[in-house]
């Protein structure tokens, strides 16, 4: 029995012991928020944005920027290292943004790096800072450097209100790389208050190749079956949400040619109607006139979604760039030996063909 008690005793000892030591090694580490990632010089240059332990000896925790720079990502990171006080880490960084020259030198310079840290969170977000470096948009965009990451978290949920997925996560880029596809990464533009994501920056080869504007972004998205929500804006002033549109790809070789057949179901709400466009009320009251302003609806929906994806296509066919992953559903459905060109060539003269069908509902007077 006094054994037992020993035994038990000794083990509430160390776990004790333990408790206090992992504290004392938690309280000594400064944890990186955001890592930005930066070519200058013909170097890499890492910039930190983290919190420390108040001087008071409160609880308050204060933020602060800091850099470093190396020849590599492990020089750099070490240097960064030696210009803080505490020891850092990323075992809790959610961020991590690229600048333009660095994502133009190669994701492949930084992301064996990132893979072989164990502590790094695998669902932390990567971004590209357009037209800059990212330590010069972290300076641009922060007035309280307190706010940045909540900043970066609240744009995020934003658009994951819209967006089912970005694929900009670390382990997606992990995954991408290993199978040598493109990469489309979202990228951020300076706004006169604060920043937002404009659209998507096109990584051929691993290394920044070119940036999609809006609505290039938008079609590609739609093409990926990859939207929850968007708004359309038509010409006259009417305007509809489209809400989880379902795409399908059917593709078939004719003539030793690919073709692909698109199907896009798009299934929208009213959300205004101009006045002006109702015919004044008394047409609004006959059935039939209701079906015809649905009608009209419907095609200009249609015309305007058509414009977006084309956009995409026409990207992918002039750039040859395959950021359908059109090669993938190709090979799970098709025999390509009588195609004796290279992948790169084919992509340039694939036919598409979209069918648009949409389903709108109708409120309140419509």
């Amino acid at each position: 029995m006094k054994k037992l008690i020993v035994v038990i005793f000794m083990t509430m000892l160390l776990c004790g012991c333990s408790a206090d030591f992992n504290k004392t090694e938690i309280d000594e580490i400064d944890f990186i928020h955001i890592l930005s990632i930066d070519y200058l010089e013909n170097k890499i240059v890492l910039t930190a944005v983290f919190s420390e332990s108040s001087n008071s000896g409160s609880d308050e925790m204060s933020v602060k920027t800091i850099s470093g720079k190396g020849k590599n990502m492990f020089e750099a990171y070490e240097d960064l290292k030696k210009n803080n006080n505490k020891n850092i880490s990323i075992a809790h960084t959610s961020f991590y943004l690229i600048g333009e020259d660095a994502g133009k030198l190669g994701l492949s310079n930084y992301i064996d790096y990132l893979s072989r840290d164990e502590t790094i969170k695998m669902n932390a977000f990567v971004f590209v800072t357009k037209d800059m470096d990212a330590s010069k948009f972290l300076v641009n965009t922060i007035n309280d450097e307190s706010t940045i990451h909540k900043d970066l978290d609240a744009i995020n949920q934003k658009e994951k209100q819209k967006i089912k997925r970005f694929n900009n996560k670390i382990s997606d880029l992990f995954n991408v790389i290993e199978n040598n596809k493109p990469i489309l990464i979202p990228y951020v533009i300076i706004l006169e208050n604060g920043f937002t994501v404009e659209g998507l920056s096109v990584f051929k080869d691993l290394k920044l190749y070119d940036y999609l504007d809006s609505n290039t972004s938008l079609g590609y998205n739609l093409l990926k079956n990859n939207i929850k929500t968007l708004p359309v804006y038509l010409d006259n002033g009417d305007g509809l949400l489209i809400t989880n549109p379902s795409v399908k790809f059917d593709p078939i070789i004719i003539n030793n040619k690919i073709h692909i057949n698109i199907n896009l179901k798009l299934y929208s709400t009213i959300k205004e109607i101009k006045a002006e466009n109702l015919n004044i009320m008394e047409e609004i009251i006959n059935q039939n006139n209701k079906l015809d302003i649905i009608d009209s609806l419907s095609e200009r929906q249609e015309d305007y979604i058509n414009t977006l994806c084309d956009k995409a296509i026409n990207y992918s066919i002039s750039s040859g760039i395959d950021i359908f992953d059109i090669q993938g559903k190709v090979l799970n459905n098709l025999d390509l030996k009588d195609l004796n060109e290279e992948w790169k060539e084919i992509i340039k003269n694939i036919n598409y063909n979209i069918k648009i069908k949409s389903q709108i509902t109708r409120s309140l007077l419509l």
